[in-house]
């Protein structure tokens, strides 16, 4: 019967991985005791609680869209686009650290803009890390360039994200930043690929 049961969780924590995309881990034994209760028989049987390891991290690519919010040119000439690179890893369930490198390109007020923020990461999410509502302050360097001057300094950024899981190791996400430094404040708004760090 002790032989049943076992393959029994065995099989249990194979579904659960297969299901959620992560491997199982367990405390000190393959099964951990949570306690112990009787049975209308009078035979003690043992209630396990399994302790699974999310996957902590991502690394990926973000494409989107920015608007630039203080600019006097007509509004179809401050849209532009967006390209970052974004990082991210959990030291505990809910804190972190960030980072990204972000290019941007507009019509005319500015070229370009192109820097690295990097800041704590604050998660909030489901315990395996299927689903999370992220929140990255950052500050960094940035440079914003046009036809005339080339303008270099500190930026600061405020970054959204929701994230999900795609299976095991790829999920998705949707960003927001708003960041303020060189050149004008803006707004960018892209959608990332993400590789899933243990």
């Amino acid at each position: 019967a002790g032989v049943n049961q076992k393959e029994h969780h065995i099989a249990t924590f194979q579904s659960i991985k297969n299901l959620y995309g992560y491997e199982p881990r367990y405390e000190k034994t393959l099964f951990r005791q949570r306690n112990q209760y009787r049975t209308p028989r009078g035979r003690y049987q043992e209630d396990y609680e399994e302790t699974p390891r999310a996957r902590r991290g991502y690394i990926g690519i973000g494409l989107g869209g920015a608007v630039a919010l203080d600019s006097d040119y007509d509004y179809e000439d401050n849209v532009g686009g967006q390209f970052t690179v974004n990082f991210g890893y959990l030291f505990s369930r809910r804190v972190g650290i960030a980072a990204s490198l972000i290019f941007s390109e507009y019509e005319y007020y500015y070229y370009g803009t192109s820097g690295f923020v990097a800041g704590p990461l604050f998660s909030f999410g489901t315990a395996n890390g299927n689903f999370s509502f992220d929140l990255r302050p950052g500050i960094g360097y940035a440079e914003a360039v046009d036809s005339y001057n080339d303008d270099g300094g500190f930026i600061y950024d405020l970054g959204l994200s929701l994230r999900w899981g795609l299976g095991r190791y790829m999920s998705m996400s949707f960003n927001m930043d708003f960041y303020e430094g060189p050149g004008t404040p803006a707004l960018g708004v892209s959608l990332g690929v993400n590789y899933r760090l243990r």
